[in-house]
């Protein structure tokens, strides 16, 4: 309850910010009083936002990644649609997808995290290699006149080989 709150407060700062240089931006230059309003508006509140996104690393220690695809995430989901309504702006379909595609990946990569889900360390990823009988084999195909792609590919043989004993002697 304490991550949502402050990611909720996170977010809202962001977007305020955006909100406060985008409406800075419209007064015709840098010399205009409404151009430094924005900018100093916008400074004040997005930079006060990171200590509300330092909490939430704080509440993910093992989990930085998460904190970062969540907090960077909803700010740019919420700036782009409140910004769009706002001032107006019309987002064209690619922009919808492009919010779409955001959402989508910011939620496989909160519910992909190594606390939902198995261990994605390397060690576990090189578990499976470790059994006895694994070969890896990585096959680098060369030459101009057929660009093949590289490959790897994992061997286990079908019936592995007992080791060899000297001649001469008997168990």
């Amino acid at each position: 309850m304490k991550l949502l709150l402050l990611l909720t407060v996170f977010w809202t700062m962001q977007v305020l910010a955006n909100v406060a240089f985008k409406w800075g931006s419209g007064g015709g230059g840098t010399r205009t009083r409404r151009w430094w309003l924005g900018f100093v508006a916008g400074n004040a509140v997005g930079a006060s936002s990171i200590w509300f996104l330092m909490q939430v690393y704080a509440l993910l220690p093992d989990n930085s990644n998460v904190a970062a695809v969540l907090a960077g995430g909803g700010g740019f989901i919420g700036s782009q649609l409140l910004l769009a309504w706002l001032f107006r702006s019309r987002l064209t379909p690619r922009q919808w997808c492009g919010i779409a595609l955001v959402a989508v990946g910011t939620a496989m990569a909160t519910l992909g995290s190594p606390s939902t889900t198995q261990s994605t360390s390397l060690e576990a990823l090189a578990e499976p290699l470790q059994e006895p009988g694994y070969r890896v084999q990585a096959v680098r195909l060369q030459g101009k006149s057929q660009p093949e792609p590289r490959t790897l590919s994992l061997h286990k043989p079908e019936a592995m080989q007992a080791p060899r004993q000297k001649k001469g002697r008997n168990p």
